[in-house]
């Protein structure tokens, strides 16, 4: 069984932090997505870790009346020992020669390191930490332009260096105001633009 829960912060309640974010942020840091529930976008407030007794990790309880806020990490074993609690949002990290089990844990995402080499279930929580707190700077970054009126293309030059994808912005006539510099747009946007260098 998993060790007893020790207390820790919960998210900000204002950010809107999905199961599917976290997915995403895992890909980029090198983990395999092997399955993931139709019901990611959930909202989530706190997390949760369970893990077997070869793991040293801290949990955050969850709390009756956040029950679906609640974001729950799994060892497969762990998974399988608490199956009542494996519902979406959840994440079941996956060592290399472990499958995803058919049927019963439906609602959860299984996760490998495939492509993040060393990493183990303590190197996955501190890994969904560490993104989590990213998500909270750039939320705050974005704030801080907006209360100093700052320009679309601030916004975007933000959203760009944590996203590490193509964004831009138009007005109600499709005029285009901003867009990231530093990632290219594929032809279709260009031509539509028609730039020849974005």
């Amino acid at each position: 069984m998993g060790h007893a829960p020790t207390p820790s912060h919960p998210l900000p309640r204002t950010s809107g932090i999905t199961l599917q974010m976290i997915l995403d942020g895992l890909k980029r840091c090198g983990y395999q997505i092997e399955f993931s529930p139709a019901q990611n976008r959930r909202g989530i407030t706190r997390i949760a870790a369970y893990a077997g007794p070869s793991h040293e990790v801290h949990f955050v309880p969850p709390f009756a009346t956040e029950a679906n806020s609640v974001l729950r990490i799994f060892t497969l074993e762990e998974a399988m020992s608490h199956k009542d609690l494996c519902e979406a949002p959840s994440i079941v990290f996956l060592e290399n020669d472990e499958c995803v089990p058919s049927g019963s844990l439906a609602n959860a995402a299984f996760v490998k390191s495939v492509n993040r080499a060393g990493a183990s279930f303590n190197t996955l929580v501190v890994d969904i930490s560490n993104y989590l707190f990213s998500i909270g700077e750039f939320i705050s970054s974005m704030s801080e332009v907006v209360r100093a009126a700052g320009s679309f293309q601030e916004l975007v030059d933000i959203a760009e260096n944590f996203f590490g994808y193509f964004a831009n912005v138009t007005d109600a006539n499709n005029v285009l105001i901003a867009h990231t510099k530093n990632i290219a747009p594929n032809d279709l946007w260009k031509e539509s633009y028609q730039l020849e260098d974005c």
